[in-house]
């Protein structure tokens, strides 16, 4: 058993699986009404194209059409998608979907196929995503079962949609939470309508804000009532606003996500960080993956010891600096919610772990951001050195002039993000 891509020397038998086969829980046939010389024409011809990119829609993106076979006999038709847009990340189409011939379900082919697909869709030169999604109606109980199986994990339902995810790589767990992807929550958000504008960036430094409304950069646009009433401002002849940051996941998590709520779609991060190396005040690390020492992101995203950031958004932020010459490195942090239990032994266990940084947010914004499939992505610069024997404050939070270069760069990246 096999599975092959599109080609006109199968066209025959994948003519007949989709004759025989048609359109359901979600998952589009499009090839139901034609002829099989229209179809070995131009349907094969098409199927092909779009693996190669060529000739796709506005807003689409490559897709490998392949198909399960045993022999000569087509089992299963799987749409391979290379990378998620933003509505794919906001949908349950995902990556991969999937049908399985009628008179063979029940006998465990789905599963065969979607492992031979997932192994695809990792080998492909142009996969580039921090994760694979799935998805499947609620109701599709059997397609559910089959992704769990291989090795998905549900972490949301959403309008009578599932969302499986399936990680990239092993993944130490970390079970602080009995995590639960359903949505039905006693709270609720506050729905007052769209308020804001749809983009947005978190900016924790009080410094900065104060001198762009000094200028008149900025302007005060509303504010987020709570226990702590939070000022919104907005970025005067942009589509950009700006949250002060609050420092924990819970604070400035819960905060960006009353904002997602008022029409914010994509958010930018700018903060500093605690340096676990050697590297001088100001370095600029563009967030790739946070490790999770702490609980709010477990709320949002299965058990597991890392978030891995929306690897479109880091390019975009990489794009920036590259084109002012200013040099960055990726890194992975690590998230924790605890102030003064940042003790020698630890630092050392996540510096083996890979982090570079210690902060207090990627995590949980990360995590929160996937689940609400908003675009999302982190600036951090090294400030306090936790690398040596002593701490070394190294008046971090001092440094003004990068920290203004910084949504600087922050605010140019959205203006050119449609």
């Amino acid at each position: 058993m096999e599975l092959i891509e599109a080609s006109k020397e199968f066209a025959p038998e994948i003519f007949a699986f989709l004759k025989k086969n048609h359109s359901e829980n979600g998952f589009e046939n499009g090839f139901e009404d034609w002829n099989y010389e229209s179809f070995f024409a131009y349907g094969i011809a098409s199927m092909i194209n779009e693996s190669l990119g060529i000739g796709l829609k506005p807003g689409h993106i490559a897709q490998t059409h392949c198909f399960l076979v045993e022999g000569k006999e087509v089992i299963g038709y799987f749409k391979i998608r290379h990378s998620l847009t933003p509505a794919l990340r906001a949908s349950a189409a995902g990556h991969i979907g999937y049908m399985i011939d009628r008179d063979h379900r029940g006998h465990g082919y789905g599963k065969v196929g979607l492992r031979l697909a997932l192994e695809k869709l990792k080998a492909m030169p142009d996969f580039d995503d921090e994760f694979i999604l799935l998805g499947c109606r609620e109701t599709n109980i059997a397609s559910l079962k089959t992704q769990l199986a291989c090795g998905g994990r549900l972490f949301k339902v959403e309008n009578g949609e599932n969302f499986v995810m399936f990680p990239l790589e092993e993944d130490e767990t970390a079970p602080i939470l009995d995590f639960k992807p359903e949505s039905n929550s006693f709270t609720t958000m506050d729905t007052r309508g769209t308020l804001l504008p749809p983009k947005m960036i978190i900016c924790f430094f009080a410094d900065v804000i104060k001198s762009l409304l000094e200028e008149g950069s900025i302007e005060f646009l509303l504010t987020l009532h709570g226990e702590t009433d939070v000022p919104i401002y907005h970025f005067k002849g942009t589509d950009v606003c700006l949250m002060p940051g609050i420092v924990g996941g819970p604070a400035a998590g819960g905060y960006a996500e009353e904002c997602i709520q008022q029409g914010v779609k994509k958010i930018l991060f700018a903060g500093g960080a605690g340096t676990l190396f050697d590297y001088p005040v100001g370095a600029l690390f563009v967030e790739e993956e946070a490790i999770r020492h702490e609980g709010y992101s477990y709320h949002y995203l299965p058990s597991g010891i890392k978030a891995k950031a929306n690897r479109s958004v880091m390019k975009r932020i990489e794009k920036t600096l590259e084109e002012k010459g200013i040099p960055s490195k990726r890194c992975r942090s690590w998230t924790t919610d605890a102030f003064y239990r940042e003790s020698k032994e630890m630092v050392a266990l996540r510096k083996s772990q890979g982090a570079e940084l210690v902060e207090m947010e990627q995590a949980g914004l990360i995590a929160m951001c996937t689940y609400r499939a908003v675009e999302y992505g982190a600036l951090l610069y090294a400030g306090d050195d936790l690398s040596k024997d002593e701490y070394d404050k190294r008046l971090w939070n001092k440094r003004t002039d990068i920290r203004r270069g910084m949504v600087d760069l922050l605010l140019e990246t959205m203006k050119n993000w449609d």
